[in-house]
């Protein structure tokens, strides 16, 4: 089954820019067309080689060997990010459009990887500060923080029948307790259901009290 799906995604800097184009992606303008084109073949992270008639005879994703009409499938795919609305744009087979999509946005994490590396040292103070009143009014106060690990806190990413005592979005991405990344935090004086968690992709933090209750 063919697709056509459409994700946002954070507008990219000049910056950003010339990094995935030197990872192989591709900018095209024209009329007023602002296009950032994903090759995943001049990315790297897929390996093929074709015999003499063009056929596939061997095809590796990210060193892990695939199916040839699994790696058809992939390049078949026409995938791009509109730099004048920011979305992305993927059309093929459905399967492929999905995976190709998760592919692309592990390469522009990476960027935003890098960029928190380069900024951290100037904001980790102010980052470890609102850090340490956040954990100082969940001691002060019977609280609960969730991380959310998909998308920026806003209305709708939340339950909308309960108050949160505080919200707080971080300006990337970045590791908030070992193994686990969260663009951002919000406390609630009462847990949450797993009901909740769950659909709104919400971690309780380790310190939470009855965290796994």
């Amino acid at each position: 089954m063919l697709l056509k799906k459409t994700v946002k995604v954070e507008a990219l800097t000049d910056e950003q820019i010339a990094q995935l184009e030197s990872k192989g992606w591709s900018r095209w303008t024209k009329a007023g067309h602002d296009r950032l084109y994903f090759n995943i073949e001049d990315s790297g992270l897929i390996e093929i080689d074709r015999y003499k008639s063009g056929n596939i005879s061997k095809s590796l994703l990210k060193g892990e060997k695939i199916s040839h009409s699994h790696a058809g499938s992939l390049l078949g795919v026409n995938i791009y990010i509109d730099l004048t609305t920011n979305k992305m744009i993927a059309f093929g087979e459905e399967d492929a459009v999905r995976e190709l999509i998760d592919l692309a946005n592990e390469v522009i994490d990476s960027l935003h990887e890098v960029k928190v590396d380069e900024a951290e040292t100037a904001k980790n103070a102010d980052t470890t500060d609102k850090a340490e009143k956040a954990d100082k009014a969940d001691n002060e106060a019977v609280a609960y923080k969730y991380y959310s690990t998909l998308r920026p806190l806003s209305p709708g990413a939340y339950p909308s029948g309960l108050k949160p005592l505080g919200v707080e979005n971080f300006n990337f991405k970045w590791e908030v307790e070992p193994g686990l990344r969260a663009w951002g935090y919000i406390v609630f004086p009462t847990p949450l259901s797993h009901d909740d968690q769950y659909t709104y992709d919400l971690v309780p933090a380790k310190s939470n009290k009855d965290s796994n209750k």
